[in-house]
């Protein structure tokens, strides 16, 4: 063999024999073959835990297998049923459902605001709400809130726009307001029935025709006089300047009302002076009988007829027709053209309750279908009147059959009076002298 050339360590270059260079190379490989360290037995038993540090990564490994690494732990079933994953058309709904309701109750809070501002224009004035200063029985109240617990009276005045009535109402109603069925009720108390005024304060008014008792003292002693007198638990009363029908049935674009023939010259006569006191364009007369849409001045006017038909008695159902008209034409109207109509009579009406209190008669309102059904329950061939100290008036038979009317019209049950109303009527037997069976007349407003 020949020589071959190789550098040494220190970087020497020589040459040596093949052979020589082949025997070097196996001293060394056998070296290395020696000094290489041999592994450990593993002992016998458990396999030691390596929890000394973290693992060193293994980057030569299939991600695909770290389920094999670490196997899923075991947990417990929960007791009960398995909650079945919602569908997705059913999470869609419930949020749907969410937003409707949301929107609902936003709705309903703007609404009340709107209510609230369009009935905070009325005239609201502070009155007394004890039941002894309004003339409240614990006899009625007793009998109420046993009986008759969803049915609330308001009284309602009508004043001359004329202001020419010295104080006296003009028209005096009992509202009563079936909070359950959203039956509203309206039972005229004819002005000139002679009746015990209600003590306010030290005079001691006596016997009077019943619209006295606002000139002698306001709306307390009139609201006083009737609890006193009919049992009633009365504890707000709303006055209404008569100019506000006029308004109101213009607001509603007139109202449909059949004019009897022996009515057309009465009502014509007022439809004049109408035109000369009240603003606004000057409305018609009539011409003929029969169905006729009326303006507001017009509507008004025959509101005021006296000389026709039955006297009083038939001047209180014409004024009843008419807020009967507009009670039916206001729920038949839209939306906005109820707030314009509102808006035209509430700041011609007076009254103690807030718009807070308004909420009952607002909400029965809202229950009734819009249509009145009315009824006559005045018994006319039983009625007299009479003049006492130069006056004319309108004599009931007994007080106590009145009130018992009064009730079974109001709240459709018999009724027995009060030992207030008990001792009354014998004062009012050996007052008057005249006699007449009933002095009420009723108009209901029901669904």
């Amino acid at each position: 063999m020949g020589k071959i050339v190789v550098r040494r360590a220190d970087g020497e270059v020589i040459k040596i024999d093949e052979n020589e260079a082949l025997g070097e190379l196996r001293k060394i490989r056998d070296k290395e073959k020696r000094n290489r360290k041999k592994p450990s037995k593993r002992p016998k038993g458990k396999r030691p835990s390596n929890n000394n540090g973290p693992k060193r990564p293994n980057n030569n490994k299939d991600p695909r297998d770290h389920r094999r690494e670490e196997p899923a732990k075991m947990t417990k079933r929960p007791k009960g049923k398995r909650k079945k994953p919602q569908k997705p058309w059913k999470k869609r709904i419930k949020k749907i459902a969410v937003f409707i309701l949301v929107f609902l109750i936003a709705a309903s809070a703007f609404a009340y605001y709107q209510v609230n501002q369009i009935f905070a224009k009325m005239n609201t004035v502070d009155f007394p709400k004890g039941d002894s200063e309004l003339g409240i029985s614990s006899y009625v109240n007793d009998y109420y809130r046993k009986e008759n617990k969803y049915i609330k009276n308001y009284a309602l005045f009508g004043v001359d726009s004329r202001g020419k009535e010295n104080g006296r109402t003009d028209s005096l109603m009992v509202c009563s307001v079936n909070s359950k069925t959203g039956e509203i009720t309206l039972t005229s108390i004819l002005r000139d029935s002679y009746i015990k005024i209600a003590q306010v304060g030290d005079e001691d008014y006596g016997f009077d025709k019943i619209n006295a008792a606002h000139s002698f003292g306001g709306p307390i002693m009139t609201v006083k006089t009737l609890n006193e007198n009919f049992d009633l638990n009365i504890h707000d009363y709303a006055e209404v300047n008569f100019k506000a029908v006029a308004d109101i049935v213009d607001a509603l674009g007139g109202i449909t009302v059949n004019v009897k023939e022996d009515e057309i010259d009465n009502l014509n006569k007022y439809i004049r002076e109408n035109n000369r006191l009240l603003k606004g364009a000057k409305s018609k007369e009539l011409t003929k009988a029969g169905n006729q849409n009326l303006d507001g001045k017009q509507a008004l006017s025959y509101c005021r007829i006296r000389y026709a038909g039955n006297g009083d008695y038939q001047r209180t159902a014409r004024q009843r027709i008419v807020l009967g008209k507009i009670y039916s034409k206001l729920k038949s109207s839209s939306l906005l053209t109820q707030k314009k109509a509102l808006e035209s009579v509430l700041p011609y009406i007076t009254t103690s309750m807030s718009s807070n209190d308004m909420w009952p008669i607002i909400m029965a309102y809202l229950k009734g279908d819009g249509g009145p059904k009315s009824k006559s329950l005045t018994k006319n061939d039983l009625m007299k009147s009479g003049t006492i100290n130069g006056g004319w008036c309108l004599i009931f038979d007994t007080l106590k059959e009145n009130v018992q009317y009064l009730h079974k019209i109001i709240y459709g049950t018999d009724y027995t009076v009060s030992p207030t109303v008990e001792q009354r009527n014998t004062e009012y037997e050996n007052k008057t002298l005249y006699t007449t069976k009933y002095a009420i007349d009723s108009k209901v407003y029901t669904k």
